[in-house]
């Protein structure tokens, strides 16, 4: 269904141009494009010179199947900008109701004061759907007044009308043309994407490329598709959308090759940056827990292998009595003193009974095994056990003090995040312990990471940055470029 949206000036229907009578914009649209429905935006002050009425009967004196529904704008001194915000919200009632797969909609840009016209420009460029039409006179020059010396009624000025003769299947007399105002709508639309990239809002962003796809490149498109997907840590799905296109394949590449569970804890840490650059504290917080729990793990395994105390279950590392006991008899004592401390601790407070129990407490047999007590038995490590590379300059010392005090901001702040309505903050993060705020835990964590693999990425660097700067500023490049097929 074609649709037509359009204002009426006083040249519509009928210009009656120093007594030469041809199609207003208007008429002469209905005449080539025949439209099948015609919405009309009539201000009080054509509504007083009747109009609606002239435009329907010479509308359908050509096109009789057309239907037309009559808009009153309800509005004074329309050559005033700010009096025309109506306008856009009769235009919306009115787009949002169009099946844009099977329609097509146009705007008059040419009736209506040089005001509304404005707006109606400004409407055309801003949605997309839509083709804007601008008509020229026949002298293509600007309209004359109206002579008063013949055709007055609107009958008289359907007769003297020279269009009427015009052969349409030839467009013969033409005198419209389709304004896509491609390059206006970019350079509005081109600047909302950058803005949501540089808050790595990729989803909000997408959905404004997906609106206006002939705006841009296409890479563009892919690689914020590509980022949208990683942030989500659908990481494969992610790399299989660049890793064909040659500008953009450096961001397939897994940042730690060979080690899977090392690159999805990478990539894990760049989206819980990204989280506290954008001020998501309490999402930040609880991916603390899974990020350190993991870190913690990855250096215990260089160090004492987990094979020889532990057990999987499922995707749960349970840590076995008796296979601890034969690899480091040590650490399972020092374990034991532990846990039983921390049960006298607690059991204080109750009767003597619950305090007597308390002093046969020993580590449980097949307990998770947890960033606590993975940090713990790191701290237990019988001296000379750690490889060279992790003890040298104090190394280990440096790293099991920044786990210690990664796992005491989680103990204070995790399940305040969790289990409770709070507006996590940098302040309230603070503790006695650990007296800093979100940039400090974030840059302990990248620390804590980056010493407990003592491993290179594959393009040589450590932990440096975050791979969705790259990202984009690729897209900000990306958005630059104005596609050659963009006025076709």
């Amino acid at each position: 269904m074609k649709i037509l949206f359009s204002a009426v000036s006083r040249f519509d229907p009928i210009s009656n141009n120093k007594g030469v009578c041809n199609d207003g914009a208007l008429l002469h649209i209905v005449r080539f494009y025949k439209p099948d429905y015609i919405y009309l935006l009539i201000t009080t002050e054509m509504a007083k010179k009747n109009k609606a009425a002239h435009c329907e009967k010479a509308i359908k004196n050509i096109h009789a199947k057309c239907k037309i529904e009559i808009i009153p704008l309800d509005c004074s001194e329309v050559h005033l900008l700010d009096n025309l915000a109506p306008m856009q919200e009769l235009f919306l009632d009115v787009y949002k109701g169009i099946d844009h797969k099977k329609d097509k909609m146009y705007i008059n840009l040419t009736s209506g004061t040089p005001q509304m016209q404005a707006v109606l420009g400004m409407l055309a460029t801003e949605y997309n759907k839509t083709v804007g039409i601008q008509v020229s006179t026949p002298k293509k020059g600007e309209n004359t007044t109206t002579s008063n010396n013949i055709p007055e009624t609107i009958d008289e000025l359907l007769a003297e009308n020279q269009d009427n003769v015009l052969d349409v299947s030839k467009k013969e007399g033409w005198r419209c043309s389709e304004q896509k105002l491609k390059l206006m709508r970019r350079y509005s639309i081109a600047p909302k994407i950058v803005e949501l990239v540089k808050g790595f809002n990729y989803n909000e962003a997408l959905n404004v490329y997906n609106d206006n796809k002939e705006l841009f490149v296409e890479n563009m498109g892919i690689l914020l598709e590509h980022a949208d997907l990683r942030l989500k840590l659908l990481i494969d799905d992610a790399r299989k959308k660049v890793k064909d296109i040659e500008e953009l394949k450096s961001f397939s590449k897994p940042l730690y090759a060979g080690d899977n569970n090392l690159d999805m804890l990478y990539e894990f840490l760049m989206v819980m940056e990204i989280d506290q650059k954008k001020e998501k504290l309490s999402e930040f917080i609880l991916k603390l827990t899974p990020a350190l729990y993991e870190t913690a793990k990855c250096y215990l395994d260089k160090l004492f292998p987990l094979s020889k105390f532990c057990e999987e279950d499922d995707s749960k590392v349970l840590v076995i009595r008796e296979k601890l006991e034969k690899a480091s008899p040590e650490i399972l004592k020092k374990l034991d003193e532990t846990y039983r401390g921390k049960a006298i601790s607690k059991a204080e407070k109750s009767d003597e009974e619950g305090l007597e129990k308390a002093k046969q407490a020993i580590f449980n047999d097949r307990s998770w095994l947890s960033s606590e007590n993975a940090i713990e038995i790191l701290g237990f490590l019988p001296a000379g056990i750690a490889p060279v590379e992790h003890t040298a300059k104090g190394s280990h010392d440096r790293l099991l003090k920044k786990l210690k005090d990664l796992r005491n901001v989680e103990t204070t702040n995790r399940n305040k995040a969790a289990h409770i309505i709070t507006n996590t903050t940098d302040e309230n993060l603070k503790n006695k312990k650990f007296k800093k705020g979100s940039i400090d835990i974030m840059k302990n964590m990248r620390d804590a990471f980056e010493m407990s693999i003592r491993k290179q990425k594959n393009d040589g660097s450590a932990y440096e940055g975050n791979v969705y700067e790259n990202i984009n500023e690729k897209i900000f490049a990306l958005a630059k470029i104005v596609p050659d097929d963009i006025n076709k």
